[in-house]
């Protein structure tokens, strides 16, 4: 997580010190529901249920990484009447199970999927005098994505818990549209947009030179999907 925050904070100071102090700021924070493109994710859960089947286990995909909520805390700063530079900080999260129980016992496997993002954006205004405000712009994102896999079973009255833990960093490019309503200071904003996500493999969280593989295949987080929010933000 220090990378990360080094990374935030020379986001915020490039755009606090680059440019005068007379310009106008915002800062903002939103909620929003993102879909997910996880395809090494699901192939994961299929070779698991494959392989409890040749053990003659009857385990099947409960949860297979749906749409979920996302936050994100954004700095605003207006540069030249219509154009803005923004420095964001973010988290998603999504997850999988497969799963199977009868009377001798149970087998659980869960796959927690998290992202911490920290970005930098330019943003448009068509219409700065208007309290009704139409957006367009470009975010680019810095993705560290961790995924924690807990493996359950449950023999009788045995049991035995795993939880192994991976990391991968990548990229992300979000295109957007937007509309705000500025009741000053205050700022309430609808958002739509397209993060498209190039993230590397997961390694161990222990040793960078253990990279998840399934049936020869490098195992990466794929976060490209729509996402939607609502903000609220201040001006100062």
């Amino acid at each position: 997580m220090k990378k990360l925050f080094y990374v935030f904070i020379g986001i915020m100071l490039f755009s606090i010190v680059l440019y005068s102090q007379d310009q106008y700021n915002f800062i903002r924070i939103k909620g929003g529901y993102g879909s997910y493109s996880m395809y090494d994710m699901e192939n994961i859960q299929n070779f698991i249920v494959s392989a409890y089947k040749q053990q003659n286990i009857k385990a099947s995909t409960v949860d297979q990484f749906p749409s979920f909520w996302n936050f994100e805390l954004q700095f605003s700063r207006n540069l030249f009447n219509s154009i803005y530079i923004t420095g964001s900080m973010g988290f998603s999260s999504t997850g999988g199970r497969v799963h199977y129980r009868d009377f001798s016992g149970e087998v659980k496997l869960d796959q927690l999927v998290k992202a911490n993002s920290f970005g930098l954006g330019v943003e448009y205004c068509f219409n700065p005098a208007e309290s009704f405000k139409y957006y367009t712009g470009l975010h680019f994102n810095l993705v560290f994505s961790t995924l924690e896999m807990n493996d359950f079973i449950r023999i009788y009255n045995e049991t035995n818990n795993e939880v192994t833990k991976f990391e991968s960093s990548g990229v992300g490019f979000e295109p957007l549209g937007a509309i705000e309503y500025e009741l000053e200071p205050f700022f309430f904003r609808l958002e739509m947009g397209f993060l498209l996500n190039l993230n590397g493999p997961y390694y161990l969280q222990d040793s960078n030179d253990l990279i998840l593989k399934v049936s020869g295949d490098e195992i990466s987080p794929d976060w490209t999907g729509y996402r939607f929010g609502f903000s609220f933000g201040i001006g100062f």
